[in-house]
């Protein structure tokens, strides 16, 4: 089988200032239908708005249709792209959710937000519109009151992102129903998974992330797989290459300067990690990611 390639891009999203909230833009997207889509990762909740056509979103290797109507939801760090065929427009409304910043400004805790902070093979991407109809109006009064700013408006948006939240949560509960030991093993994990995105330069061990949660190597390693369809090592250098790129886009450092900022010894070793999660090497993805650059 052929191995699939990728166009390369970052996109570094800028939040408003008085909202943990991004609109890219505030008219609709039209999605690209070209032959070579773009892979992408970010630290952001994206919820995208499918307002017109049909088209696919590619998340973590699994591909969903989605048409007019539909909701797709994007934990922060996951590999995603959407494309659709030749001849079809599409177009699509985007909002990107600081969650971290969310839950330190929304007035009420919301029990298992954490949950939308990392993707899991189990996480319900799509949210058709016949299963959730609500959801879209709050989703347009968002984009509403961010262009018209109407008194109150913070206040306004902030509540109905509360509501678009556990709106998206509610969609998550048969999984989480149905998986009540894998919801529990999910917070077991947390710490480590906070760990690694804050200290990801230094040197980490599987040892010590099972410490930090309390558990045996063995059970850590099988919980974290369980979780994250993934290794705890191989998770941390996908956290290393994502903030590579983010240095690569907006720096003039050498590649050997951010490897070593990003927690690599050794040159090669970033090179080969590089090229497994981004099908290029590092100054191939620096030429492509700035070129692109809007």
């Amino acid at each position: 089988m052929k191995k699939e390639r990728y166009e390369m891009k970052y996109t570094q999203y800028d939040f408003l200032d008085e909202l943990p909230l991004a609109v890219y833009p505030q008219e609709n997207w039209i999605v690209s239908n070209r032959d070579i889509p773009y892979l992408h990762c970010h630290n952001a909740l994206e919820i995208a708005y499918w307002v017109e056509g049909e088209g696919n979103f590619r998340i973590e290797g699994k591909e969903y249709t989605l048409r007019a109507g539909d909701i797709c939801v994007i934990c922060p760090k996951t590999m995603h792209h959407s494309f659709i065929g030749k001849g079809i427009i599409s177009r699509c409304k985007y909002l990107y959710i600081d969650l971290v910043r969310f839950m330190e400004m929304f007035p009420i805790p919301i029990d298992g937000i954490e949950y939308l902070r990392y993707h899991s093979p189990e996480f319900v991407n799509i949210i058709r519109q016949e299963d959730s109809p609500e959801l879209v109006p709050l989703i347009l009064d968002i984009f509403f009151e961010i262009e018209k700013k109407p008194l109150h408006y913070q206040s306004s948006v902030l509540s109905r992102m509360g509501l678009l939240l556990i709106g998206i949560l509610r969609q998550q509960e048969s999984v989480l129903e149905n998986r009540g030991e894998w919801h529990k093993e999910n917070f077991m994990i947390a710490d480590s998974l906070d760990y690694m995105d804050g200290h990801y330069a230094e040197d980490i061990s599987t040892e010590m992330l099972a410490h930090s949660c309390h558990m045996s190597q063995t059970n850590y390693r099988r919980v974290f797989g369980k979780i994250m369809g993934t290794s705890p090592m191989m998770y941390l250098n996908r956290i290393r290459i994502e903030k590579a790129c983010e240095k690569l886009f907006s720096t003039t450092d050498t590649i050997a300067d951010i490897a070593g900022k990003v927690g690599y010894t050794s040159i090669s070793a970033f090179n080969n990690n590089f090229k497994r999660f981004m099908n290029c090497s590092p100054q191939q993805w620096r030429k492509v990611a700035r070129l692109n650059r809007k």
